[in-house]
């Protein structure tokens, strides 16, 4: 009676329990679970739980009878004497079994499903590994380019230094190109580490004074050997802004370099690209950006006057389509497209990532013929105490540039 009492008392806090007495096996009702005080006197029967789930509570001297009884049979047992604390815990663990068991029951497919997550989570855990060891390759082979590429540049370097007046015009083109490869050759590989290694691994700007105009005239005599190939004449026209301008040169001077080169591929034999920057009101968010030299900048407000400057490269090839607008500056999208457009490589993808570390924004416009690459950069100016604290986020109304 003590042992019905108590197990009733612990079930009482189970939700959805419907308790069923008996004396004995022989007048218990068929249930789900059964909870039995073992006796000796009326040992287990093979047929008496019907598969149902089963729980004991027994004295420590008769565990051995009933392993024996149950002819090794794994069992939950409560060994007595049992109080009410350790009564209702233990009936609770038995009630999730055999509610977890009846729901295997009644979806077979659980198992299978349980499975199948299990699966996907195993193939998850892989795929991390993989990538993980494919951004230690790329890093150790990138590594070992480094060295014959940053030796060749030198050697350029010295030649068109010290021997460039010894040398015809056309042998000097030549050396001045094979420079011009050698250093994009070292720009591609470490754009390539950074966009393979991760945000957490790339490099900060060299940010400085610094003049667009001049930039964008060594962008175009880097390009101009290959636009005189095709017959292509490229326009620019620079207003400078009234402020000066804070970026790191060489980095703004690869993406106009990128995005010329892009154009000129693209645009017909014996056309016309074009080049326009200039000054503009831009909504701008307040942030603090760094330089490699650990030196910060903050934006310059917007005080009636331009606080961003922007540059426009327009071709008349193909035109962009809208099903490549979504992947045109990012690294994993396809090499080729329907339109003509293909083979652009990881030239938009550096830019993207030159762009952004400027805090600045990179777009592509379609047109009836060709297509607009724009980029947006904030005007900055050197923050005056480099040691306040970060400046929360805020949007300035009056979006114009893009």
């Amino acid at each position: 009676m003590r042992f019905h009492m108590l197990c009733a008392e612990a079930l009482d806090a189970v939700a959805e329990i419907e308790i069923l007495r008996a004396a004995s096996m022989s007048e218990a009702a068929a249930a789900d679970l059964y909870v039995r005080d073992f006796d000796l006197r009326e040992p287990p029967a093979a047929g008496d739980f019907s598969g149902a789930e089963t729980v004991f509570v027994a004295r420590r001297e008769d565990l051995a009878a009933l392993h024996t009884q149950l002819r090794g049979e794994a069992v939950a047992v409560l060994v007595k004497p049992a109080d009410l604390p350790g009564m209702r815990q233990f009936l609770e663990a038995a009630v999730a079994r055999c509610r977890s068991r009846l729901q295997e029951k009644a979806d077979p497919r659980r198992f299978e499903r349980d499975q199948f997550l299990e699966c996907l989570l195993l193939a998850g855990l892989k795929l991390q590994q993989f990538g993980a060891q494919r951004s230690n390759f790329l890093a150790r082979a990138l590594h070992d380019l480094w060295a014959p590429l940053t030796a060749a540049d030198g050697y350029c370097t010295m030649l068109l230094q010290d021997v460039v007046d010894r040398l015809s015009p056309e042998q000097a083109d030549t050396l001045r190109r094979l420079h011009g490869n050698v250093r994009r050759l070292l720009r591609t590989t470490s754009f390539v580490y950074q966009l393979g290694s991760g945000v957490s691994e790339r490099e900060l700007p060299s940010i400085g004074p610094a003049n667009i105009a001049v930039c964008v005239d060594n962008a175009v005599n880097g390009v101009a050997p290959f636009a005189r190939e095709r017959g292509i004449e490229i326009r620019t026209s620079v207003r400078q802004p009234a402020e000066p301008m804070y970026f790191d040169a060489g980095g703004i001077e690869t993406v106009l370099d990128y995005l010329l080169e892009n154009a000129c591929r693209f645009t017909p034999r014996f056309t016309t690209v074009e080049l326009e920057a200039f000054p503009v009101v831009w909504s701008v968010r307040r942030f603090r950006l760094q330089s490699a030299d650990g030196n910060w900048f903050v934006p310059v407000p917007a005080s009636g006057g331009p606080n961003a400057y922007r540059v426009d490269v327009r071709d008349s090839g193909a035109p962009v389509s809208e099903s490549d607008l979504a992947g045109m500056f990012d690294q994993y999208s396809p090499r080729y497209s329907h339109n003509g457009r293909s083979g652009a490589g990881l030239a938009l993808a550096a830019c993207r990532l030159i762009v952004e570390a400027h805090c600045g924004e990179l777009v592509v416009k379609p047109q009836p013929e060709g297509a607009v690459f724009s980029f947006v950069l904030p005007m900055i100016k050197p923050e005056l105490d480099n040691n306040s604290h970060m400046l929360q986020e805020q949007v300035i109304e009056g979006r114009q540039a893009l």
